[in-house]
């Protein structure tokens, strides 16, 4: 690769890669993506590329959407589909870009679980680019390559740069279960495994929890009254007959801080188009400050509502950073010297000052990602619906982005509900959990009280998060312990 007179082609014989968004399937049908390429650029006869393309999807278990269309597909399967694509051209070497980003708990612990079955059965070599390391550690990782500023800064066995606390010194987020014990007092160079929860040794380790957990008084949770989002009886399907959204009720309160959670396609986007005025519902009700949404228009909502959502490209209609950013405060008749002023403080916020003067299309997706939420927060609604904020983002600006949310909840009593698979995020910054499943609220309490609720868990397509898993081992009750660890994480924050 080093050697400049090298064929790019035939780098590209050997290594496919996977990339965040998999979103470009152009043929009709799951078998003709994965088929046209071996047809019609290597000459492959359609039966014998065909049987490939069969065998590869019976691996990565899709045999039976063969025939399906794409669009059918979940966030997970859709990433299944593209590792099959990689492996029809006999690739060698894949490059999976973020492969967690856009997946639901569940569907993340699948796909790590089927990239390790591929990389020993298909003997591949595999580089993952991920944000979630306690997520990735699920499964056994022979190198541990972090990088800052465009160089590489450790290369090791994961066990020893977690024992070093080079992740959280580097501006990056290391396993939950790491954390804890560092609140706890446990001393890393006495820990054993610590790449792996299931083996992990540490002298006294229950005794110590148990003395930490023993420790810390939980705080009385901050009441929320004043209701702001009411809907009853909410009722939407594209066919009537199978509603995603079925007869849902509830209230969303001033200043609450809320997280949507849910599997693939279960309707939390579609909830939020419900509420934005994106859609009509078939029945039921929404009120916002007591006044019904049912007369207005998708314009009158969103100043009142602000609606960022999941892919940035969906939202930025710009050349310029700074002129998107800018578009709503134009739009609105704001000065200029007003619109320049809280232009360049949101871009501050979000850490896109410098390039202010950038095109959106030199920037990253988690880079175009930040510009949207600021284009949003720069208007200032009473409420905002964040659909996967931080995905795609470090631990550096996932903080500063969720930092400023917070402030702006805090003292300015903004409702803020966060649509997430980032269990993280759930536990550090939201104190009610919305859970949504088979078009019903399944439950509506504490994250802690979710995350520690096996049946939840099954059903809503989540999981155990480490900490769960550590109280588990060592005789603690899993959701006091949760929640006194969110407690003093935030403390400390």
């Amino acid at each position: 690769i080093t050697d400049k007179k090298v064929d790019i082609n035939k780098i590209r014989e050997k290594m496919g890669m996977v990339f965040q968004q998999f979103n470009l399937f152009p043929h009709k049908t799951v078998l003709d993506n994965l088929t046209i390429a071996p047809i019609k650029v290597k000459g492959v006869s359609k039966a014998d590329a065909e049987k490939k393309a069969k065998e590869l999807l019976d691996r990565v278990g899709l045999l039976n959407k063969a025939d399906a269309y794409p669009s059918s597909l979940s966030g997970g399967q859709k990433q299944r589909v593209a590792m099959a694509g990689v492996l029809i051209d006999n690739s060698k070497i894949l490059l999976f870009d973020e492969p967690l980003a856009s997946l639901d708990p569940a569907s993340g612990k699948a796909s790590m679980a089927l990239i390790d079955q591929l990389t020993h059965t298909q003997d591949l070599t595999v580089i993952i680019i991920e944000h979630r390391i306690e997520d990735v550690l699920q499964q056994p990782i022979d190198r541990l390559i972090v990088m800052q500023d465009g160089a590489i800064v450790a290369k090791d066995r994961p066990e020893k740069i977690l024992r070093q606390s080079l992740m959280t010194q580097l501006g990056l987020r290391e396993p939950l279960y790491l954390s804890a014990l560092k609140l706890a007092g446990v001393d890393l160079a006495t820990c054993q495994h610590l790449d792996n929860l299931q083996a992990l040794q540490v002298p006294d380790l229950t005794a110590t929890l148990q003395n930490w957990t023993a420790g810390v008084q939980l705080q009385s949770p901050t009441v929320h009254d004043q209701p702001l989002l009411a809907i009853e009886h909410l009722t939407f399907g594209y066919d009537p007959a199978k509603p995603i959204i079925n007869d849902i009720t509830v209230t969303l309160h001033q200043g609450e801080m809320i997280s949507l959670v849910g599997q693939n396609g279960t309707g939390k986007s579609t909830l939020s188009n419900l509420i934005t005025g994106f859609l009509m519902p078939q029945s039921g009700k929404v009120r916002f400050n007591g006044h019904s949404l049912a007369d207005q228009s998708v314009k009158e909502r969103a100043d009142q509502i602000g609606y960022i959502l999941q892919d940035p490209n969906q939202m930025i209609s710009k050349t310029m950073i700074f002129d998107e950013v800018a578009a709503g405060l134009v739009l609105r008749g704001v000065a200029d010297d007003e619109v320049k002023r809280r232009v360049q403080a949101v871009l501050k916020v979000c850490g896109l000052y410098e390039f202010r003067h950038w095109p959106i299309s030199a920037l990253s997706f988690g880079q175009k990602k930040r510009v949207t939420i600021a284009a949003i927060l720069v208007l200032e609604p009473a409420m905002l619906i964040l659909d996967e904020p931080t995905a795609g983002q470090d631990l550096q600006h996932y903080t500063e982005m969720m930092t400023f949310l917070t402030k702006i909840n805090q003292e300015q009593h903004m409702t803020i509900m966060l649509i997430t698979h980032d269990m993280h995020l759930m536990l550090e910054y939201t104190d009610r959990t919305i859970v949504l499943g088979h078009g019903n609220i399944l439950m509506d309490a504490r994250p802690a009280d979710v995350l520690t609720n096996a049946s939840i868990i099954q059903q809503a397509s989540l999981a155990k998060t480490s900490l769960y898993t550590l109280a588990e081992a060592h005789h603690l009750n899993p959701t006091e312990f949760v929640a006194k660890f969110v407690q003093a994480e935030r403390e400390a924050r």
